[in-house]
């Protein structure tokens, strides 16, 4: 029996959500829902649609554009007839938009190559853009640096009365000054105001900044454009940054002599017999638009300056050929524990100072899953396919039994590797634990930051990927913006942690390491934390303990509590007051715990 039309508003309601939903992803969840439920006023004998159901019918839509396909019921005919001409607009919008955000990548992507920094800022110095140029002059703690999403001068006046002159007055002309002046790393700095095609008005004004140590040339441009070798490549990168042939030599291990032969190469294949010559064809050339970009620049920096590069990954050649990099850090004869990280996370995601994992007894293992890091991807893996790479691991590092630890996301992999690793696993440690999604109502128990990708990874997993790109995006460009934004949904405690300058760059660390790889692996990992996670939590035999922050805002001690009940846990420590990164704040505590357990389950009875 069908019952009456719902209201005209409802209708009108729905239709609305279909163009929202054309703008912000985030707002999918809601309209599936929405469509479900007006399914069910129109056809009372039609049980409500789960959201699977109803996504196999809207996501025709936003794949191929056909929506009657499938339609079983009157029902659903009827409304996807009414709706049809507002989702064939609403899916011209998107793709309008889609088109504008690929070009607006494309022209971040150019901005990126250029050697001179540029930041867009508001009167207060907030930065709503940045190239990657100018991530890298205000990393550290410098002349110019990014304080909780500003742009800070050290003295701070100066900088702050250019940009709010450059806002205000109406000429136009740029305002210059310089910091750091008589230093190695002197930064000279341009300020303009910007004003919107249409206005008088100016709200934000663009900061440019020429710093001696981005002027780093990329090698491939070198090679690509000249022709030269790479150690000649090395050698004019080198003179570019106002090296001597004698620093040169050194960086690299060679002798004086290697290195004045291959100046000479340099010289013919550039066609000029001076170093004065050699610059200014450079400059004259493209390929001072093509700058080391990232981590690259900053390892080149460091060693042209005599400093070490960072210590490569330690790593494993596993069977299939895939590459498993992870960190050992404390002692070798110490309890071994294997740290699973969360799901932006890498092997840095652990406390700066390794010299406490000595006084807990604790020998850290963190391997960087498939996809994070310096792992290599392995398409189609599923949580329970880890323990084999665990296993491999231990083998590797000669470990028969060892105990495990998963922080946050990397609970279920610490969960995989007991069940399935029962003969060599001793024990299970979760601080900050995410347990199984059981049903739409958990949503409510986490981070509401994190609630859209959850119910996108869960119920429209096709919807998911447009998501972590601009998520993958946001970090690339400025993790440190990311960061303020975690710190306006978490409690005071974790915001302490996070303005911890050596655990905040630890943070940052894992968190670049964790988007090396394109949106893909993020969004596995995502879709994996949210299904099933192929093995049955009653297989897991170890003694589980459970650390837990009563304010964890990230995951709700509610759900801490049902994993322990399900787990029949050891122990569950709340820990009052505390949030989601308390692991970082005990880190000594847990650890030693960890330690201590495992002697006295030695000791005779």
């Amino acid at each position: 029996m069908t019952s009456s039309l719902p209201p005209p508003r409802a209708l009108s309601e729905l239709i609305g959500l279909v163009y929202d939903a054309a703008t912000d992803l985030s707002l999918w969840p809601e309209l599936l829902e929405g469509v479900s439920g007006y399914l069910q006023q129109l056809d009372e004998d039609t049980p409500r649609l789960s959201h699977q159901t109803v996504h196999g019918l809207v996501a025709r839509w936003f794949d191929q554009g056909a929506l009657l396909d499938g339609a079983a019921t009157p029902g659903e005919r009827q409304l996807l007839q009414q709706l049809i001409p507002h989702f064939v607009r609403a899916n011209a919008i998107h793709h309008e938009l889609a088109q504008a955000e690929e070009e607006r990548d494309l022209l971040e992507s150019a901005l990126d190559r250029l050697p001179v920094g540029m930041a867009i800022v508001d009167r207060d110095g907030r930065v709503s853009g940045m190239n990657r140029a100018l991530l890298e002059v205000t990393r550290g703690k410098g002349a110019l640096r990014l304080e909780q999403g500003r742009l800070v001068a050290t003295p701070a006046a100066p900088l702050q009365a250019a940009i709010r002159a450059a806002i205000d007055q109406p000429d136009g002309a740029g305002r210059s000054l310089h910091l750091d002046a008589n230093s190695a790393d002197a930064l000279s700095l341009l300020v303009s105001r910007m004003a919107l095609k249409g206005r008088a008005d100016a709200s934000r004004a663009v900061v440019f900044v020429a710093s001696r140590r981005t002027h780093q040339l990329s090698e491939q441009a070198l090679m690509s454009a000249f022709g030269l070798t790479p150690a000649e490549a090395r050698v004019t990168q080198g003179l570019v940054r106002g090296r001597t042939l004698e620093q040169i030599a050194r960086a690299h291990a060679v002798t004086i002599h290697t290195t004045r032969a291959q100046l000479k190469a340099v010289f013919a294949k550039t066609g000029v017999r001076r170093q004065p010559e050699l610059l200014q064809t450079l400059y004259s050339s493209p390929v001072w638009l093509d700058t080391v970009a990232g981590e690259t620049a900053a390892a080149g920096a460091a060693a042209l300056l005599e400093a070490p590069p960072p210590a490569p990954a330690e790593g494993l050649r596993l069977r299939d050929g895939r590459w498993l990099a992870y960190a050992d850090v404390g002692d070798p004869g110490d309890l071994p524990v294997i740290l699973m990280h969360g799901i932006s996370g890498s092997r840095f995601q652990r406390h700066p100072d390794d010299s406490l994992l000595p006084r807990c007894g604790v020998r850290l293992i963190l391997p960087e899953r498939p996809g994070c890091g310096d792992s290599d991807p392995q398409p189609g893996r599923r949580i329970a396919d880890w323990p084999r790479d665990v296993a491999a691991l231990a083998d590797h590092l000669g470990l028969d039994r060892f105990a495990v630890a998963g922080f946050s996301g990397g609970t279920p992999y610490a969960l995989a590797t007991a069940a399935l690793l029962p003969e060599r696993v001793s024990s299970v440690t979760l601080v900050g634990c995410a347990p199984p999604f059981t049903s739409v109502e958990d949503i409510r128990h986490y981070l509401p930051a994190f609630r859209m990708a959850m119910l996108l990874a869960r119920y429209t997993p096709s919807l998911l990927a447009p998501v972590m790109r601009v998520v993958i995006k946001g970090i690339r460009n400025d993790p440190q913006r990311y960061i303020e934004q975690v710190k306006t949904q978490v409690t005071d405690a974790d915001r302490a942690i996070l303005d911890d300058p050596a655990l905040r760059k630890a943070y940052v660390d894992g968190l670049l390491a964790s988007v090396r790889h394109d949106e893909r692996e993020l969004v596995l990992e995502t879709l994996l934390s949210v299904q099933d996670w192929g093995f049955e939590l009653s297989e897991v035999r170890a003694p589980v303990t459970i650390w837990h922050g009563e304010d964890d805002r990230h995951v709700s001690i509610a759900l801490a509590e049902r994993i322990g009940r399900q787990l029949k846990a050891v122990a569950l420590n709340r820990l009052p007051q505390a949030g989601h990164f308390v692991i970082y704040a005990l880190w000594q505590t847990i650890f030693s715990s960890i330690a201590a357990a495992e002697r006295q389950a030695r000791e005779p009875a």
